[in-house]
């Protein structure tokens, strides 16, 4: 695959981004096949036929919430409580009724198997027509969805359901900002966005309530959004962002309508399954943590309680979910672990995973053999994986980028992993995280204690595991590589001397090198 030319396409060329889609073979363009095959597209109006066939959910008020710098709008959600019952309408874009199985464009989808997001640039499983336009529910334009229609009584539990075809008309886009902002700041429930986004917390709260009850595990990961001025090479700053209330209404709600689908799924001859293995015995080898043995929900869920709000917390939480298996896709189905949900699927975004576009033609009737949903389920699960390897690559050359401004700086960082070659270490305050070298710690003191998983200091008593508070220089910050050094004082020159002296030994301990807080919580 050829992508030299894109550098010369893109208004803010970033060579970060051009090595990293060259490197886990990242297409973005779609060929001539798929070109020709969406031409009818250009001037689509929605069929007169599709007005009598489907169910007309115009009326309703529906709203769809994303990122304020969101482009492909996949999910909108309507709500209603009477009579002590809620109906919760999920919408989805129906991507079914575009792009048809086997087809050209089908086919570079399955390929694709998930749209990839590098920072602000995204790398669509689906041209920008459909992915940015007539699969986008975009405001008070009429759209083509499914639709998961449940309703639930006052605690919660669904009644019944129904799935159908449907044409939708989104009345409010409210970017997760927006509409977190309107719901601390508005307090008059005569304000329409205001008065549903109140109904929705009091729906979310319940089915949130449920599931942690339940014993679904509750992991709660800040993000953060990289700033660039006048290009997309260097950040300029780097945010952390909590989700507030709005991010967790639609978390739940398509949950909600996922655990749905799987259930009518179940039905089927054949369906696939988003499916998370139990974890093995595992030991966190940190005696004042109590992690050992057999992870249940419950001890998951305490201990996640215990350090929440602490500055333990994200290590804690990594360190767990480092201990528990990968979620992959599979037509035969055993349940989801993290979840704790008998049966799961993918059905909320068939703009950008390929799986929920499977899932969407299955329950709408379209069939497929075994042999063909294992391969889908397989192939999906790979380009997953590629799909997070290559983000957590580019957001550690960015994070290199970024901090390069700030060699020899003192930081107040957190330890979050501990290996005999050194521990990782976290700024909290930008997300990045770097290694302090065993040579670094030997330096110092310190031995690593194989038992205990820590380095300790036999003379001055003091003990580096995971949570440990420390203050460290910057000692290295490498965007080639992404990788970022600290060390206990602020002596550069030593740290470069050391890598050009062992040129050959440093290019083979990079490639064995991973920073431990690697994670997925794509449940």
């Amino acid at each position: 695959m050829k992508n030299e030319h894109l550098i010369e396409d893109l208004m803010y060329p970033d060579p970060d981004f051009i090595k990293i889609i060259s490197k886990y073979g990242i297409n973005i363009e779609f060929g001539e096949e798929v070109k020709k095959e969406i031409e009818v597209l250009q001037d689509f109006k929605i069929p007169e036929i599709e007005f009598d066939k489907r169910k007309d959910l115009r009326t309703l008020f529906t709203i769809t919430m994303d990122s304020i710098n969101a482009k492909d709008f996949d999910d909108a959600y309507s709500l209603k409580y009477e009579n002590n019952l809620w109906t919760l309408w999920v919408h989805i874009a129906d991507v079914s009724y575009f792009v048809k199985k086997d087809s050209h464009l089908d086919k570079i989808a399955q390929k694709r198997g998930n749209s990839y997001y590098l920072g602000p640039n995204v790398v669509h499983m689906l041209p920008p027509i459909l992915s940015e336009n007539l699969c986008s529910l975009k405001e008070n334009e009429d759209r083509l969805a499914v639709t998961c229609e449940m309703q639930l009584d006052e605690n919660g539990s669904i009644i019944r359901y129904d799935i159908y075809r449907s044409i939708i008309n989104v009345k409010a886009r409210i970017p997760y900002e927006i509409g977190n902002q309107i719901l601390n700041e508005t307090k008059d429930e005569r304000d329409e966005k205001y008065s549903f986004l109140l109904l929705s917390q009091k729906l979310q709260k319940i089915l949130f309530d449920n599931r942690i009850n339940d014993g679904s595990l509750n992991f709660d990961f800040p993000d953060y959004i990289y700033f660039f001025k006048d290009d997309y090479i260097i950040p300029f700053d780097i945010i952390r962002y909590e989700r507030g209330i709005c991010e967790r209404i639609i978390e739940e709600f398509m949950l909600c309508a996922n655990k749905v689908i799987a259930t009518a799924g179940s039905k089927l001859s054949s369906f696939i399954y988003r499916i998370h293995d139990k974890p093995d015995e595992v030991s966190s080898r940190q005696k004042d943590l109590e992690i050992s043995n057999k992870l249940t929900h419950k001890k998951i869920n305490e201990i996640l309680k215990t350090f929440k709000n602490t500055d333990k917390q994200f290590a804690v939480e990594t360190m767990i979910l480092k201990s528990l298996k990968r979620a992959n896709y599979d037509n035969k189905n055993i349940g989801h672990f993290g979840l704790n949900f008998e049966k799961y699927t993918h059905f909320t975004s068939p703009i950008r995973r390929y799986s929920d576009l499977v899932t969407h033609r299955l329950v709408l009737g379209e069939k497929y053999d075994t042999k063909e949903l294992k391969q889908i389920s397989i192939l999906t699960s790979i380009t997953e994986q590629i799909a997070n390897s290559a983000e957590e690559e580019y957001s550690k050359i960015k994070n290199a980028h970024f901090l390069k401004r700030y060699l020899k700086s003192l930081f107040k960082v957190s330890v979050v992993g501990v290996i005999p070659k050194g521990v990782f270490c976290r700024i909290e305050k930008y997300g990045c995280e770097g290694l302090l070298s065993f040579k670094e710690l030997k330096e110092k003191g310190y031995t690593y204690n194989k038992k205990l998983n820590i380095f300790e200091n036999v003379r001055t008593k003091k003990v580096i595991k995971i949570g440990t508070n420390l203050e460290l220089f910057l000692i290295r910050s490498d965007p080639k590589n992404g990788f970022i050094d600290f060390g206990f004082n602020n002596d550069t020159n030593k740290k470069m001397k050391t890598d050009k002296g062992k040129r050959k030994n440093g290019k083979k301990n990079q490639k064995k090198r991973r920073h431990s807080s690697r994670y997925d919580t794509s449940y």
